[in-house]
């Protein structure tokens, strides 16, 4: 028997049954649930000090990065969709690109949208955050003043 305040309730065996089938064991899955969205992201660590120094908008930041991409094996890299922005008639897709050494953001200008990447403009990329951007393909377009990097391809989008 259990005693509360307000009320004597008497646990039979049947009420104990239904309690841990429809609510105790829900609860666990959904602990879990939210156990495993928490944890799917590994930390970020930056070794690069101009990643640290400048914002992911500089020119610097931008010039450092497309170098980075270049010595760096693009299938050592991890990159994960942040949020998708229409800026003055452009699309942008922001990411973060990680690696071993590297942890950088990044706005990429969408010209294209093929079949793989067009759901994230269809939903202005809601439901896609921190979804793995599987064997992206940018170029940077390095100018005297200016760096931009531009979508090329993706092979999947694993959410």
């Amino acid at each position: 028997m259990v005693y509360n305040i307000f009320f004597k309730i008497t646990l039979s065996k049947e009420t104990h049954y239904d309690m841990t089938k429809y609510i105790l064991k829900p609860l666990a899955l959904l602990g879990i649930f939210f156990l495993m969205i928490s944890c799917n992201q590994a930390l970020c660590e930056n070794t690069n000090p101009v990643f640290n120094k400048f914002q992911p908008n500089s020119n610097e930041y931008k010039k450092e990065l497309a170098k980075q991409l270049k010595i760096t094996d693009n299938s050592k890299l991890i990159y994960r969709f942040q949020r998708y922005e229409n800026k003055n008639r452009n699309d942008y897709i922001y990411i973060t690109i990680q690696g071993d050494s590297l942890c950088a953001e990044s706005a990429i200008r969408v010209f294209n949208w093929d079949e793989v990447l067009l759901p994230i403009k269809e939903t202005k990329g809601n439901g896609y955050n921190g979804a793995v951007l599987k064997n992206l393909k940018i170029v940077s377009i390095q100018e005297a003043t200016k760096t931009e990097f531009v979508y090329k391809s993706v092979e999947a989008i694993i959410d």
